[in-house]
């Protein structure tokens, strides 16, 4: 039995609506984790950080993944039967999914769509880490190569809040949406330029 770690992040949700404004499409979007470094463990006296390097999905098999609901239970959508897909980009690894498959994955939508759940993990294990002492009590984690992802899934409490899932929106207004979001990426990433000289 290979040794599974899970991360925990924060997601965003907003109403999904159809062509026709009124019907949920049960679609969902997201980062399941994303390249920046986070506080992984805070045990008061010593700080563990972690990272996920750019690279660390080369040659990973991303086509048997699942998402599911607190890592458990029943699967909400899966890579092979078109249902939930997952692509390495230039932020983490991000992640669609159709949730109006099941009656329970249409559940979990609109506890997405509503706040009541605002968070993701992944199920993953690793094959290269790095541990670095980065000053006294703080230690960075680089996850260097992913073995396997197993799962991603949506969940209660976040390790990373830098990642976010939304119910998608059709049309005009899912445009706007996906720009006000880069713009806002943008922004985030020169200030953190800034902050970091």
């Amino acid at each position: 039995m290979e040794n599974i770690e899970y991360r925990n992040f924060t997601v965003v949700a907003d109403a999904t609506d159809a062509t026709d404004g009124k019907t949920p499409n049960y679609r969902v979007a997201g980062y399941a984790t994303t390249f920046e470094p986070y506080l992984l463990w805070d045990w008061g006296d010593e700080k563990v950080f972690e990272l996920v390097e750019r690279t660390a999905f080369e040659n990973v098999d991303l086509s048997q993944v699942i998402m599911l609901y607190n890592h458990n239970g029943r699967v909400l959508a899966r890579c092979d039967n078109g249902t939930l897909e997952i692509n390495v980009d230039e932020k983490g690894l991000h992640i669609r999914a159709d949730l109006s498959k099941s009656q329970y994955a249409r559940e979990i939508y609109e506890d997405i769509q509503t706040g009541l759940v605002k968070q993701m993990s992944w199920g993953f294990s690793i094959d290269k880490i790095d541990r670095v002492e980065t000053g006294k009590n703080t230690t960075l984690r680089t996850i260097k190569q992913v073995k396997k992802v197993y799962e991603v899934s949506v969940v209660s409490i976040p390790a990373n809040n830098q990642t976010s899932i939304q119910a998608e929106r059709a049309g005009k207004r899912a445009a706007e949406e996906r720009s006000l979001a880069g713009r806002k990426n943008a922004l985030v990433a020169a200030i953190n330029a800034i902050l970091q000289k």
